[in-house]
């Protein structure tokens, strides 16, 4: 929804992200799940919608395959359908991936909820001292 790097740069504009975390954009074309024209049938047009969700998936998994290896945690930010995308992309091994659904990824709820995983993450990683 909206320009998913309007939210990849406001991110980065934080300098612990920044300097510690990958960020990345996986974008698809999202009239897959547009209404079909009145004299097709429903079921065609579900099943196209599910084909069409699998495709981008498989695109997703390749994508993490090859931009993100060696990456100790992936999380995933997804909105709406772009969830079901990220649920059809991981496998039940990919304990290494977080999924983090938001409602709005436009508003300052979803960048704090997102800001605040990410901080946490950190946190997680820092040495005791």
């Amino acid at each position: 929804m909206g320009d998913p790097n309007k939210f990849i740069n406001r991110l980065s504009r934080e300098r612990e992200i920044y300097n510690h975390i990958g960020l990345f954009a996986f974008e698809y074309d999202t009239k897959i799940g547009e209404p079909a024209p009145l004299i097709k049938l429903f079921i065609s047009q579900e099943t196209k919608f599910n084909m069409d969700l699998k495709r981008i998936a498989m695109q997703l998994k390749a994508s993490l395959r090859e931009i993100l290896e060696g990456y100790k945690t992936i999380v995933l930010v997804g909105h709406g359908m772009g969830v079901s995308v990220i649920k059809n992309a991981l496998n039940n091994d990919d304990t290494h991936c977080l999924v983090l659904e938001v409602d709005d990824p436009a508003s300052d709820l979803a960048y704090d909820k997102v800001l605040t995983l990410l901080h946490r993450m950190l946190e997680m990683q820092q040495p005791a001292p």
